[in-house]
């Protein structure tokens, strides 16, 4: 799977932290609809992603803007309640959300197919 593309993207776009968090919240929201949560702030239309949260099995990813600056974590989930939130350095949260994805797709051909058409 081309997943690896997506990584490189993603770590291309940190530098610009709200471009980051809008193609995450817009591609894997548009991949995952079930999974991914997106926050917004603002007023109307000039409303911008202010988070995006991506819950894969026991493991809740978030990515949030505050204060300018660019905060990741990795929740532990179960049972639908957080236990506790780590955080993690992007590059690792990208990984770990990678690996996760990749994970996912072998064990779905619906998430599969889903998540080919985010990396086209």
């Amino acid at each position: 799977m081309r997943l690896h593309v997506f990584a490189a993207l993603a770590r291309q776009l940190e530098a610009d932290h709200q471009e980051l968090i809008g193609f995450l919240a817009g591609a894997l929201a548009r991949a995952l609809p079930g999974a991914v949560t997106v926050r917004r702030r603002g007023l109307l239309g000039a409303r911008s992603v202010s988070a995006v949260e991506v819950l894969l099995g026991q493991r809740q990813y978030e990515v949030h803007v505050r204060h300018g600056r660019l905060e990741t974590v990795v929740a532990q989930v179960v049972g639908g309640v957080v236990l506790r939130h780590d955080p993690v350095a992007v590059d690792a949260w990208v990984e770990g959300l990678l690996g996760d994805l990749e994970r996912l797709a072998m064990e779905s051909d619906a998430a599969r197919a889903a998540l080919e058409r985010l990396v086209r």
